[in-house]
């Protein structure tokens, strides 16, 4: 015996599991995350005290509170500032000091003796 539902193709919601899993991917590549600032400082190899000192100067990507007591930064914002940073090259280095011995000076050059 044939029920009406057995005629018509099957309209379910679930989707199997490798299409879900795509799905899935495709949705966070497509959502910016929050990031808390202790991941902050490992994407960026900063200090939270570089951070927040550039932060204040206009030159790192603004906070976003995202509670009472918790604050972030997104992640696109992040990327966009490390894909602004100069690439560090033999023509970007400018040499301070040629010849200059860095470090401590002896105790003899300090002494005069």
């Amino acid at each position: 015996m044939n029920s009406s539902h057995d005629n018509h193709p099957a309209q379910s919601t679930q989707v199997s599991a490798p299409d879900q899993n795509s799905q899935l991917h495709d949705l966070r590549s497509k959502t910016d995350r929050i990031v808390r600032p202790a991941e902050a400082v490992i994407i960026t190899g900063r200090s939270l005290a570089s951070i927040w000192r550039d932060e204040q100067a206009g030159k790192f990507p603004p906070k976003v509170r995202i509670g009472e007591n918790a604050v972030g930064y997104r992640l696109s914002e992040l990327q966009k500032w490390l894909d602004s940073c100069v690439v560090v090259n033999a023509e970007s280095v400018k040499l301070v000091a040629p010849g200059a011995r860095r470090g401590r000076k002896s105790r003899s050059a300090v002494s005069g003796v």
